[in-house]
């Protein structure tokens, strides 16, 4: 019966029909590549977080910082399983230049840092971790993309000495 019901409404109102069929095709059409390509981001990220070993857990740090009492509590403690402390070095975006312009209104944090020993680890575009020779930095995907950088482009970082003899 509900077969017949759907013969006459089709014979009645094919343009319609048809029409609400291609929209509903579409629709399934659109939320089937969309799943796939959430499964594919997810794929990739887990991929990503696998090979560069990130951490669970970041805390970061300004100021003194005791290391031994650091590592002391991170033994004693058996939720931790591994842990390491990086040093980093925040420089304004402002004493950064990709070419003739600074980085003072970037998006990105101007933050240095070394390849880390045990995980977290800083990987190049075939996920493979990085070696960055003495006198060479390497930089975010982001700036190879926004600044059409290369491999061997000239970097400048400007520092500045302060004439007040109480800034440190």
């Amino acid at each position: 019966m509900l077969a017949r019901m759907l013969q006459n409404e089709f014979r009645r109102k094919k343009g319609i029909t048809l029409t609400l069929f291609m929209f509903v095709l579409l629709a399934a059409i659109l939320v089937a590549s969309g799943t796939r390509m959430i499964m594919e981001l997810s794929t990739s990220i887990q991929h990503l977080f696998t090979e560069s070993k990130t951490p669970h857990v970041v805390q970061m740090h300004s100021g003194e910082l005791d290391r031994n009492k650091v590592s002391q509590w991170t033994q004693a403690n058996d939720l931790v399983a591994q842990h390491q402390i990086v040093d980093m070095i925040n420089v304004d975006g402002s004493h950064v230049y990709f070419g003739a312009e600074s980085e003072k209104g970037s998006i990105m944090d101007m933050d240095f840092v070394v390849q880390n020993k045990e995980f977290d680890y800083l990987l190049n575009m075939n996920n493979e971790k990085i070696q960055v020779n003495e006198g060479e930095i390497a930089v975010p995907v982001y700036y190879l993309q926004e600044k059409q950088l290369q491999l061997g482009t000239v970097s400048l970082f400007k520092t500045v000495r302060s004439t007040d003899p109480t800034a440190s």
